[in-house]
């Protein structure tokens, strides 16, 4: 081996190998599997080298270190190492290809067109399964193929929009959601990804155009940018349609949003929106302004958005729901590690129709610092069948 470059690459494929025949336990950890000593469990052949081959399906630079017996060991035929940012030196290796995120997530468009939500929840398990292992990659926010499929995905869903009369409820990306009902369409905490974070995607004007022309109104609950989104705001507003902004904070939101105080209900289209005073769930000074939505339909479909609300705290409502779309993991700090338990505790206190389970594979946050992965959605709707709940990848649409 001692001539060799290691890892070894092959497209998206990459091979560890570590000659050490007396270690009892062997791992590769690294950034690629979220540093999971599970996940990189390596096998001793019969010439005492251990090996484990993984999958890295988009393009980007990883790092890694192996684990011996305890030990941490830099890869020794790996001549490409730095720090990471916490001053910590690490293996690394580069993908420069994202050829295995094209064919996964084109497997994952079929698999859900063919199985909706309400479908069979085990097969869509699977193609949620699959996504997390692109979106919960570092290299995601970064990724033009993933990009590609979010543009894909958003103008399949407004030509979806464009049918009226069709009654349901959309994930667009993150904790943005389109309810469409009677007639009209209303968007909750919407974004593009233009300015979220660390991303910046710069999606297609023609894209995000196209989506505004469909939407009556938009409402955005704080001034986080994976909540709202200010060149869809102002093509909504453009169009004639209508903006509503917490009243505290309108200033900050483009002309010609309407200010929405705390316990307000507005009347739009014959849609009644209440917006509720909320605490953000990382909001320990309570200085940061927060609404959370309920909307009464019409056709009289009760619906609560939680947004960013620590809903441990308590969720208002003015009658039974009919659905609640909440934010799966990072609540209070009680339940630090056991997000899912703080979820079934308020399905059993509101007792919803149907429930979504949102803010997943949020791409601006860290890994395990925000960026819930789709497992933590399906973990909460096993956990709660009989309580009719789903989630929703990025245009999916879900009858009311």
């Amino acid at each position: 081996m001692a001539d060799r470059l290691l890892p070894i690459i092959h497209g998206n494929k990459v091979t560890f190998e570590f000659e050490h025949p007396n270690a009892t336990m062997l791992n590769v950890l690294g950034t690629f599997n979220h540093w999971d000593i599970n996940s990189g469990v390596m096998e001793k052949g019969a010439d005492g080298i251990w090996r484990k081959t993984v999958d890295v399906p988009l393009e980007g630079s990883y790092d890694y270190k192996f684990i011996a017996d305890g030990e941490w060991i830099l890869d020794p035929l790996n001549p490409d190492y730095g720090k990471d940012s916490r001053d910590r030196y690490n293996s690394r290796f580069q993908i420069t290809t994202s050829a295995s995120a094209v064919d996964h997530l084109r497997r994952i468009a079929i698999g859900l067109e063919n199985n909706p939500p309400g479908g069979d929840f085990n097969e869509r398990k699977k193609l949620f399964e699959l996504a997390d292992t692109m979106l919960q990659l570092p290299s995601a926010g970064y990724s033009r193929v993933l990009k590609n499929h979010l543009v894909e995905r958003i103008e399949s869903l407004t030509k979806k929009l464009t049918i009226k009369e069709d009654s349901f409820v959309a994930g667009v990306y993150c904790h943005g959601f389109a309810i469409q009902s009677a007639g009209k369409s209303f968007g909750l905490d919407i974004v593009t990804t233009r300015s979220v974070y660390g991303m910046y995607w710069d999606l297609p004007s023609k894209t995000i155009e196209g989506l505004a022309d469909q939407f009556d109104c938009i409402c955005a609950s704080h001034l986080h940018p994976d909540h709202w989104d200010h060149l869809l705001m102002k093509y909504v507003i453009a169009r004639g349609g209508k903006v509503l902004v917490p009243s505290a904070i309108a200033g900050r939101f483009p002309d010609g949003a309407v200010s929405v105080k705390p316990e307000e209900t507005v009347d739009v289209f014959g849609w009644k929106v209440t917006f509720h005073s909320g605490q953000h769930v990382y909001d320990d000074q309570n200085k940061l302004i927060l609404n959370y939505y309920e909307v009464l339909t019409p056709d009289c479909k009760r619906i609560v958005h939680t947004s960013d609300h620590d809903y441990t705290t308590g969720v208002k409502r003015g009658g039974d729901i009919d659905l609640l779309i909440a934010k799966a993991g990072g609540v209070n700090p009680v339940f630090e590690g056991r997000g899912k338990d703080a979820f079934i505790n308020l399905l059993l206190h509101l007792k919803p129709n149907k429930f979504i389970a949102g803010h997943l594979n949020e791409l601006g946050h860290p890994i395990k610092g925000g960026r819930e992965p789709y497992k933590t959605g399906i973990e909460i709707v096993e956990s709660a069948r009989n309580r009719n709940g789903e989630i929703l990848h990025w245009g999916e649409t879900w009858k009311l």
